[in-house]
C-alpha cells in the first residue's frame, strides 16, 4: 500500500466519522493539532480515530507509537501508518 492509498483511507475514515473534509485541508494544517480550533476535532476523537485506523489498516499501535509521534497530526499520522503497513 503505497502514501496515496494510506492518505485516501485515513480522509475517508475523518469524512465518515468526524465530518471533516480534509481535501480541503491547507498544507499548512497537515502539520497542526487536528485539536487546534481552526480543525475542530475533540480529544475523545483522537481516540476512535486511534480505534479505527487499527481496525481499518489491519495493525496494532504500540504505545511508543503514540508517545514518539504526534498523534494529533494528520502528516505525522500519515508516516506512522505507512512505518507499519510497510
Amino acid at each position: 500500500m503505497d502514501k496515496k492509498d494510506i492518505e485516501c483511507k485515513i480522509k475517508e475514515i475523518f469524512k465518515k466519522k468526524f465530518f471533516l473534509d480534509l481535501d480541503k485541508m491547507r498544507k499548512e494544517e497537515e502539520n497542526m493539532s487536528m485539536l487546534d480550533p481552526s480543525i475542530g476535532m475533540m480529544p475523545r476523537d483522537l481516540l476512535t480515530l486511534f480505534f479505527e485506523l487499527q481496525e481499518c489498516f489491519e495493525i496494532k499501535f504500540e504505545e511508543k507509537d503514540i508517545l514518539e509521534k504526534r498523534f494529533d497530526c494528520y502528516s505525522d499520522i500519515v508516516s506512522l501508518i505507512e512505518e507499519k503497513v510497510s
